[in-house]
């Protein structure tokens, strides 16, 4: 079960006025991408490539596309470049869909 705020919605997410900002902990080097889980209300994202040139980046904004159901140019990392703790700014898809994803994998 996800925790939500008084707005319902995780807290590891927040509006945008562009969309939707998720906070994410990503993992590299895993053996394929996917969906962890909540780690301290966060999710958790194994992505299948080295945190090396930007290809752990490039991989976990594919996969989150993928994994929201939204094109990849949908998907911007906002923070986070260097880091596994990640800010992705989501365009495109409704508070519903965003929140279905999570609660789908969760």
């Amino acid at each position: 079960m996800i925790e939500t705020d008084s707005d319902g919605l995780p807290a590891f997410i927040k509006q945008h006025p562009q969309g939707w900002v998720i906070q994410i902990i990503a993992t590299p080097r895993a053996k394929r991408s996917s969906f962890v889980g909540l780690h301290g209300g966060v999710p958790r994202v194994a992505v299948a490539a080295p945190p090396i040139d930007g290809r752990a980046n490039e991989e976990l904004t594919r996969f989150m596309a993928e994994f929201l159901r939204v094109p990849k140019q949908s998907i911007q990392l906002l923070r986070g470049d260097s880091s596994k703790h990640k800010s992705l700014l989501i365009r495109g898809a409704s508070r519903g869909e965003v929140v279905s994803a999570f609660s789908r994998k969760s």
